[in-house]
């Protein structure tokens, strides 16, 4: 196994990093609100513009399903549920975007399957576990938010967050050392593709 060559010169944040990033961002959008119309500001494809137009995808899905989940809500259902499809497309589109910036940014090569044995791997990708820690920023945020908030609850969910940091950055450490190897998995979502979608013909065959 050859050290890899990595760019120091762009930084990949570490998992503490991120956290932190994530949860200033949710408490900036809880006042400002943004729309889905913000993903329009995202041109540049460097790190951290990739792991807040995430972070954005699932700030906007936590709305959206929230309003679904009301139970006087009386707006059109159908178009909320178009607008989650949206918003999981750019989600998973991201989580691969950020899975490639970091292969590219560690030069990491191909490895036969016949070798994988002498890396360490992950069963989750990098952009993978920052969905996942996106995800728990904004549950621990909004928990804490309420009248009387879970203590223990916020409890577990903090240490769930803090052991995926230590994951991420021991699978970081491994890839920049050149001991580790990940791919970007590609997700193809049944609604990317209308021809996946089964659709009823007719009201007699449902």
């Amino acid at each position: 196994m050859k050290k890899r060559l990595y760019n120091y010169f762009v930084q990949i944040r570490r998992g503490r990093e991120i956290i932190n990033f994530l949860d200033a961002l949710t408490g900036e959008w809880v006042n400002s609100a943004p729309e889905i119309n913000h993903f329009q500001k995202f041109k540049s494809g460097d790190f951290d513009s990739l792991v807040e137009k995430l972070h954005l995808s699932n700030f906007l899905l936590w709305n959206t399903e929230s309003l679904i989940r009301k139970n006087d809500y009386g707006g059109d259902c159908r178009g909320l549920k178009k607008k989650i499809d949206s918003l999981n497309l750019e989600r998973n589109r991201t989580i691969e975007d950020i899975d490639s910036r970091i292969e590219s940014l560690l030069n990491l090569p191909s490895v036969p399957l016949e070798e994988l044995d002498k890396y360490y791997i992950n069963s989750e990708t990098p952009g993978q576990i920052i969905d996942r820690l996106s995800i728990l920023s904004l549950k621990i945020f909004f928990r804490k938010k309420k009248e009387k908030p879970d203590r223990g609850e916020i409890g577990m969910l903090e240490y769930q967050r803090n052991f995926l940091v230590v994951a991420f950055d021991r699978f970081l450490d491994h890839l920049e050392k050149g001991n580790g190897f990940m791919i970007s998995f590609r997700a193809f979502k049944q609604y990317e593709d209308s021809e996946l979608i089964p659709v009823r013909e007719s009201k007699e065959e449902i």
